[in-house]
């Protein structure tokens, strides 16, 4: 009879190979938020002097995604940093609470913008469509070169993923401006600044909703959206040695690792090494690096004997 636990991980090993990204990833971090909180200045300073909600808009959009880029680049430092008594995993699990404060501060500005917009288009206010083009078209600019940035040394990690989806997604906000500056620059109809308003927020939110989704399952512990737990458990089964396999549990312990524990019984005759060796494996290939497996032989899960 044999009953042990048996733990596997890679982080060991993975830091030195991941520390030039990292630094790389780093670099692009504090590029982007420098040239963005720059641009955001020139917009909230532009957008008050013309009385463009639209421009102020796009301003709060591009506000929040400098601190998504601040909360992320912190979680993402959290992250590398090794684990202690107290935090047994590290730091990991900072990149799933970053995504998830920035998902609920993107909802909430989006909403509040569409409230002032609404109000807006009842007590119209002149703009300059002009001002607007120039301004928005740096945003194009900006928002582009710290998406580009990202993207080049983005990886699989949904915080990076989702700060350079929505900077490119805020180039495309910035192209809306600048077609809605041009439509009140050659017919003067200022009510298309807090149409353009609520689009740039009503993109905002659909921007954000699959991550907010993905950050509350993390939070929770649920099971990866990239992980089908059905599916593994029957994989397992199929294992050569392998009786059962039940109590598995699947979760994230950041943005980008997944753990998972399980109780295998196995034949009296299985190789246990081997077969926790063959799990391991197939576990790699499902992305979950870090494995707790307890086992015990088939006599164990019939007779009352002591495990």
């Amino acid at each position: 009879m044999s009953h042990s636990h048996d733990h596997h991980d890679h982080s060991n090993h993975s830091d030195h190979n991941h520390s030039h990204e990292v630094s790389n990833i780093s670099t692009a971090f504090f590029i982007a938020i420098v040239i963005n909180i720059i641009f955001v200045g020139i917009e909230v300073f532009f957008g008050v002097q013309v009385h463009s909600l639209a421009l102020l808009s796009d301003a709060g959009h591009n506000a929040m995604d400098v601190l998504n880029l601040i909360l992320s680049g912190i979680a993402l430092w959290l992250s590398k940093k090794k684990n202690t008594i107290t935090y047994t995993y590290g730091y990991k699990s900072a990149s799933i609470f970053s995504a998830f404060i920035n998902s609920i501060l993107l909802v909430v500005t989006a909403l509040y913008l569409i409230f002032e917009a609404i109000n807006r288009m009842f007590a119209p206010i002149e703009t300059v469509g002009s001002t607007m083009m120039i301004v928005a078209s740096i945003g194009i600019l900006v928002n582009g070169i710290s998406g580009w940035l990202l993207m080049r040394w983005g990886s699989e990690d949904i915080n990076i993923k989702s700060a350079y989806l929505h900077l490119l997604g805020d180039a495309l906000v910035s192209l809306g401006v600048v077609i809605g500056g041009a439509i009140i620059y050659f017919t003067g109809y200022t009510i298309v600044d807090p149409i353009i308003s609520i689009i740039v927020s009503i993109v905002m939110i659909a921007s954000v909703i699959s991550l907010l989704k993905q950050s509350i399952r993390m939070n929770f512990d649920g099971v990866p959206m990239n992980v089908d737990i059905e599916e593994i458990t029957e994989e397992l089964r199929e294992i050569d040695g392998i009786i059962d396999i039940h109590h598995i549990h699947i979760w994230s312990l950041s943005t980008t690792e997944n753990a998972l524990t399980a109780h295998i019984i196995l034949q009296k005759w299985a190789n246990e090494k081997e077969i926790k060796d063959t799990i391991r494996h197939h576990l790699e290939d499902e992305n979950i690096h870090h494995t707790t497996l307890e086992t015990e032989y088939e006599k164990c899960k019939n007779e009352n004997c002591d495990c």
